[in-house]
């Protein structure tokens, strides 16, 4: 009867393992288990603001797939910017942009709120960059909890500590 208990628990945990690979094969289409993919910035500040977002998300580890610099002025020339606030709808729906980064230091909160209302149907993420800040916070829901972009951050809802925490 032992060998039946122990022979239950290896074919369930096999069966288990097979049907996530084949839903993951499903959703995905590969049988590699890894979700993360690589995201695409919008960055909206000026340009000293904006090299210093664009360095901070490369320290972090990130690796954005890619990154729109989006100009606060309307007179800004710069050739790096592909665009300014007044085009944000069409750089988000061009470029499929899953993030928008707020910079707080070029933006005011009004002018934030006002960005996300125009751009809350179109399903993107929104973070701040406070002032002179090393992170970068936000969420899209309340429910959810919080992107937090920082260097050397062992947090509790990372998936490697979720799974020391239940294994142990």
């Amino acid at each position: 009867s032992r060998a039946l208990v122990v022979m239950g628990s290896v074919m369930s945990l096999c069966i288990l393992l097979l049907t996530r690979l084949i839903f993951n094969f499903l959703k995905n289409g590969t049988l590699l288990m890894n979700n993360e993919t690589a995201s695409r910035y919008a960055i909206v500040a000026d340009q000293p603001e904006a090299s210093r977002v664009v360095n901070l998300l490369n320290k972090t580890g990130v690796n954005p797939d890619f990154i729109a610099l989006v100009g606060v002025k309307q007179e800004n020339t710069d050739e790096n910017f592909v665009g300014t606030i007044s085009q944000i709808e069409d750089i988000v729906r061009i470029y499929s942009i899953d993030e928008v980064v707020f910079c707080s230091k070029d933006l005011t909160q009004t002018n934030i709120g006002e960005l996300m209302g125009r751009l809350a149907c179109s399903n993107v993420k929104f973070t701040i960059v406070p002032q002179s800040a090393e992170f970068i916070i936000g969420s899209n829901t309340i429910k959810t909890p919080a992107d937090l972009y920082v260097l050397n951050v062992s947090n509790i809802t990372s998936e490697d500590n979720k799974r020391k925490k239940r294994l142990f």
